[in-house]
């Protein structure tokens, strides 16, 4: 149903609509909020919440983002320019998994680490589908040098060793919600991810950090 699909173009209008990855940024970089939700009781998830490996966090960020009109991509791997199926063998600019999306992540392939951020610190938002949970991996075998930065405690991490490795995220009931945060990588690397949706099939992505065809 379009009500709940993933941002994008209008389907049967390529080109129609703005391009997709232009509201996906302006979302990002505002922290989500579920507006009108209640308050969790003790020992209870916020309604828009991160909680990471390393410690049991929990927040509901501040701030509000509207659904903005025209986002009504049928599916989270379909519907913005440059994506396709996976059968094609086309590359897709977009990491899309279950209800969770990180948009461009595929792109950084062939990209300057430097127009992504600097230190080894990489920025880009988690985007995940209204009312579902997914949670974010990184493989142990890759703790030395790959890490999560979402939750704001992990952001003053040094090395990757010392970031999050694995983080859950929590959308709001009533819109697709934006996470802020990145990645903390030693690139030029190729880095497996693991995207596990709440009920679904565990989904497992090779991605490459500014290192070319993994």
């Amino acid at each position: 149903m379009a009500d709940e699909s993933m941002p994008g173009r209008s389907p049967g209008q390529p080109g129609s609509a703005q391009p997709c990855w232009l509201l996906i940024v302006a979302a990002v970089l505002l922290l989500a909020a579920c507006t009108g939700a209640p308050a969790a009781r003790p020992g209870q998830t916020p309604a828009a919440a991160i909680t990471s490996s390393s410690a049991t966090r929990a927040a509901a960020p501040p701030g509000a983002w509207p659904t903005p009109a025209g986002w009504t991509a049928t599916t989270a791997t379909s519907g913005c320019p440059g994506k396709t199926s996976a059968r094609t063998g086309r590359t897709r600019p977009d990491l899309a998994a279950g209800p969770l999306l990180i948009p461009g992540l595929r792109s950084w392939a062939h990209a300057r680490p430097d127009s992504h951020g600097q230190n080894h610190q990489f920025k880009v938002g988690v985007l995940v589908r209204k009312g579902q949970t997914a949670t974010l991996e990184v493989p142990a075998a890759f703790h030395r040098v790959a890490g999560l930065l979402y939750a704001e405690q992990a952001r003053s991490a040094q090395t990757p060793a010392e970031a999050d490795h694995a983080v859950t995220f929590t959308a709001c009931a009533d819109h697709h919600t934006p996470f802020v945060g990145g990645f903390f990588v030693l690139e030029p690397r190729c880095v497996p991810l693991e995207i596990r949706p709440s009920g679904g099939r565990p989904v497992r992505e090779v991605i490459s950090f500014f290192a070319g065809d993994c």
